[in-house]
């Protein structure tokens, strides 16, 4: 019985269907090996002693386009030996490593397969986002227990970059990236409002290691004094009284803000954005004003120049990171809760997105440290050197290279 398949060059003269060899009578091998790999070819076979049979060759599809387009193509069709092939002795990029470790992954390779993609993390120009090559999609790749034993800096590297990639992202696409619903609730709007040149460089108060306890929202209003960035001077005298109360964030300055409450506008300006923190911090039904608030922020942010947005969004990031470590501390170091002025890394030991596990800092002229240890958070204070030793050793290197590059 004739069947009509679709068929695969998997190599010069090697025809496969469903990743099984067809075999090629000898009148068909001539033309057989004058196709290229990844071309495919309607046949006509047949099932014969010796296996699935070319009985006449139709109509065949060459590979067109570069070395790239090629591999693609390949891997639509699943042409997975075929992709090995083209990739033996071609130059080495990024974008032909992902398609080695996707054709290794599915080969069944596993060794390979994350040799090559260990490889792929450090090379300059890898996707990140790409629905097929893309880290992202290779990272998904892996099971949970053979994720677990890639080398941490490896894994480390992965979050790295797939956070940069949700900064960079485009607005419209910003919510399908990496980590993107892991930031605090306002700070994501205020990203997703600006284009990526818009956006800071790094940031820590999201990705895969965030924990907070406290309201995004107090930040924004604690950070208030960083909106002098956005405004002129004349635009400036106007609030910058309002903005001193509401960073205060002192109950004495919250009844304070009763004499700058005013009937706040719609429109995108610096005066509105401030009435409607004031709204929202002196009214206990104000989450309709803070909506406002961070909406008019971010058309704010969208309308001036990048680095103002950029510069005041990593002042935001800096005040968020010291909000939550703060509300790690112990309350019996009330002195350390109160003084800490920067966070300089923060450490999971799964590198888990929803757990946070060492947070170093400064606060008063000296370092600290907080350590998880089973509910409770420890703390040491001291010298850089004293708070690194209290690393675990799982995230000590990782940390030391953080606080080299501070």
């Amino acid at each position: 019985m004739a069947l009509k398949l679709t068929l695969d060059v998997v190599s010069r003269g090697v025809l496969a269907w469903n990743q099984s060899n067809v075999v090629v009578p000898a009148g068909f091998k001539a033309t057989v090996a004058a196709y290229d790999v990844g071309a495919v070819i309607e046949a006509e076979c047949a099932w014969l002693s010796g296996g699935l049979t070319v009985r006449a060759l139709g109509a065949v599809r060459q590979p067109t386009g570069d070395l790239d387009a090629q591999l693609r193509s390949a891997i639509e069709r699943e042409n997975w030996r075929g992709v090995l092939t083209q990739l033996d002795g071609a130059e080495t990029t990024p974008h032909r490593e992902a398609y080695r470790a996707l054709e290794q992954r599915r080969l069944g390779d596993f060794e390979g397969f994350t040799k090559t993609y260990c490889a792929l993390v450090s090379m300059e120009g890898v996707e990140l986002v790409d629905p097929v090559l893309g880290l992202w999609s290779l990272r998904r790749e892996f099971p949970d227990e053979q994720w677990a034993a890639v080398d941490r800096r490896v894994r480390a590297q992965t979050w790295k970059l797939l956070w940069q990639a949700t900064l960079r992202s485009r607005s419209d696409g910003f919510r399908s990236h990496p980590f993107a619903d892991s930031l605090w609730t306002p700070f994501d709007a205020l990203l997703e409002a600006v284009e990526p040149q818009a956006r800071p460089e790094r940031v820590m108060a999201g990705g895969p290691r965030i924990d907070y306890g406290f309201d995004g929202f107090e930040v924004v209003v604690a950070g208030a004094m960083f909106l002098r960035r956005l405004a002129d001077d004349a635009e400036w005298r106007e609030v910058e009284p309002a903005c001193r109360a509401l960073a205060a964030s002192s109950p004495k300055s919250r009844d304070g803000l009763t004499e700058f409450r005013r009937r706040a506008g719609n429109e995108v300006s610096l005066a509105n954005v401030v009435l409607n923190l004031v709204a929202a911090v002196s009214n206990r039904r104000g989450t309709a004003a803070s909506e406002r608030a961070i909406a008019l922020l971010g058309g704010l942010l969208a309308s001036g120049a990048p680095s103002a947005a950029a510069d005041y969004l990593r002042q935001l990031d800096a005040l968020a990171l010291c909000r939550e470590a703060a509300g790690l501390v112990p309350k019996t170091h009330h002195k350390l809760r109160t003084s800490i002025t920067a966070v300089h890394y923060r450490g999971s030991l799964d590198l888990k997105r929803d757990e946070l596990d060492a947070v170093l800092g400064e606060a008063g002229g000296r370092w600290f440290a907080l350590r998880r240890h089973e509910t409770k958070w420890l703390v040491v204070e001291g010298s850089r050197e004293d708070v690194l030793a209290t690393m675990p050793d799982a995230l000590f290197e990782e940390a030391v290279v953080k606080l080299h590059n501070t």
